[in-house]
């Protein structure tokens, strides 16, 4: 299971950076090798294939979140596992292509729905579950 969590951080590692380079140069038409690259960064097989691993470890993980909080999302969920597995904020903010402030926000948002007090620590409870 870290070792797909692992490999989607790498790849998209690996896709900004050479996207940066893309950026250095002029004579790259940019606006369709940054589209191509965009639409690589995190696609939805590979986080069908993380998700279908996931589950088949962490039995009905993703079923006691919804029954017991219905108001959390599809994002909430990939947030949910990403805790599971202990990743650091900015490993989750690689694999999520977004920045380490918006896992913050988005950390902070599924505390809320979780009804979780400031002194509960969400990666405990996420693993306990």
């Amino acid at each position: 299971m870290s070792a797909i969590a692992f490999q989607m951080l790498q790849k998209n590692e690996l896709l900004e950076e050479i996207k940066e380079i893309i950026h250095g140069k002029e004579n790259i038409p940019e606006e369709q090798l940054s589209k191509i690259i965009n639409s690589h960064l995190i696609s939805d097989s590979n986080w069908n294939d993380f998700d279908k691993y996931f589950e088949s470890i962490n039995k009905n993980f993703y079923t006691k979140l919804k029954q017991n909080y219905p108001e959390i999302s599809a994002n909430d969920l990939k947030m949910c596992a990403l805790i599971k597995l202990n990743l650091s904020i900015k490993e989750m903010a690689s694999i999520l292509n977004i920045s380490p402030d918006s896992v913050k926000t988005a950390r902070y948002r599924l505390r809320k729905k979780l009804r979780l007090n400031n002194e509960d620590n969400l990666t405990d409870f996420i693993l306990s579950i």
